[in-house]
């Protein structure tokens, strides 16, 4: 049994040194409700960095009508004094600029008044849907972003009592180019029994793309369980596709390509 635990622990230690690229977190202090100051969005990087990652993108919400709507100056303000911060403290990691967009019929002008930032400026957008109540004219928005040229990623969709009711709607969306991005800790409960049913659907089906910390906090249980999270999501959809799902999809999205090139 000794041997057996030695080998488990080998494992985890060799998937957490792999390269992962986060593509949804909160580490922009003071723009949302992720980050309270600099110091908590320091050691939220370390703290990724040290379980191998490589890349975080910063998401902050962009919410129509509400608090949550710095223009993208201010975004960019933070992000390079967090990059600089980062450099001071010797931390290795790239971080990259977004938005989590709640879904709403103006997006493209919201950009085009550089309100909203796509991710890393490329043509993806991380959207945010209704967690209860879809929205009747959800697909009408989607259509007109793809017909501006964006690339549209659903952000948690195991949280969404819809995508949970009925998991293969997802494959409605994905075949009309939607990518869809999954929260890790799902896997393990964080976000409910509800979520943590659908992501294993999700997984299963190939429905994922993405998966990502959504991390808003130091205090954040996903740092302790991240080796758990690794072992149960690598045992439903192995090795090569895990590795698409943490960083090769990830690298592809930043450095604005389509996921089937390469």
């Amino acid at each position: 049994m000794l041997i057996k635990l030695e080998f488990l622990a080998i494992v985890i230690t060799l998937n957490i040194m792999n390269k992962y690229i986060d593509m949804h977190s909160h580490i922009l202090d003071g723009i949302d409700d992720g980050s309270r100051d600099t110091q908590e969005s320091i050691e939220i990087v370390s703290k990724l960095e040290r379980l191998g990652f490589v890349g975080v993108t910063a998401t902050p919400h962009y919410i129509e009508g509400s608090s949550y709507e710095a223009d993208n100056e201010e975004k960019r303000k933070h992000l390079i004094s967090l990059q600089e911060n980062l450099r001071d403290n010797k931390i290795n990691c790239n971080i990259y600029l977004g938005n989590e967009i709640y879904i709403c019929a103006d997006i493209d002008k919201y950009i085009r008044e550089d309100k909203i930032y796509p991710l890393n400026n490329t043509k993806y957008l991380l959207i945010e849907l209704p967690f209860e109540n879809e929205i009747s004219s959800i697909d009408d928005y989607l259509f007109k972003l793809r017909s501006k040229g964006y690339i549209i990623i659903i952000a948690h969709p195991e949280r969404y009592y819809y995508f949970q009711k009925s998991p293969d709607r997802l494959k409605e969306y994905i075949d009309m180019g939607i990518i869809f991005q999954c929260n890790y800790g799902s896997i393990t409960g964080r976000y409910g029994k509800s979520a943590k049913k659908a992501i294993k659907i999700f997984l299963k089906k190939g429905y994922v793309h993405l998966l990502a910390s959504d991390v808003h906090s130091p205090k954040s249980s996903f740092f302790e369980d991240f080796p758990k999270i690794i072992k149960k999501i690598i045992k439903i959809v192995g090795e090569s596709k895990f590795t698409d799902l943490t960083y090769n999809n990830a690298y592809k999205i930043l450095s604005n390509m389509k996921l089937d090139e390469m």
